[in-house]
């Protein structure tokens, strides 16, 4: 769950972690990582839709509809397939950018 707007946490941190069993006597220091995640939120028909993720399996449609939580991807590009028993699969590829979220909106087509 989310709430409110991230923060960006900027500044490092020493942590002295044991080398061998030692203390190390500098420490290391953490820092952030630039944010490397993005999403899509579906507002696609069914709700109950199988989303598979780069040929993977990753929930139903209503799971990312954006209320509760977008689908989280890694940034760049990436392959998803929707798809209901009754309907035509729904395939797109999506450019998922770091800390924005995609809505995408649609209806899967009923199958002949």
């Amino acid at each position: 769950m989310f709430v409110g707007y991230p923060v960006p946490y900027t500044y490092p941190y020493p942590y002295r972690a044991p080398i061998y069993g030692y203390p190390y006597p500098g420490g290391i220091a953490v820092v952030p990582g630039p944010t490397s995640y993005g999403g899509v939120s579906l507002d696609i028909v069914p709700t109950d839709a199988a989303v598979y993720v780069d040929g993977t399996y990753a929930g139903i449609v209503s799971d990312f509809d954006g209320t509760r939580q977008p689908l989280t991807l890694v940034a760049g590009m990436h392959r998803i397939e929707v798809d209901a028993a009754g309907f035509e699969p729904l395939i797109f590829d999506v450019m998922v950018q770091p800390g924005q979220v995609i809505p995408y909106r649609g209806d899967l087509p009923p199958a002949y």
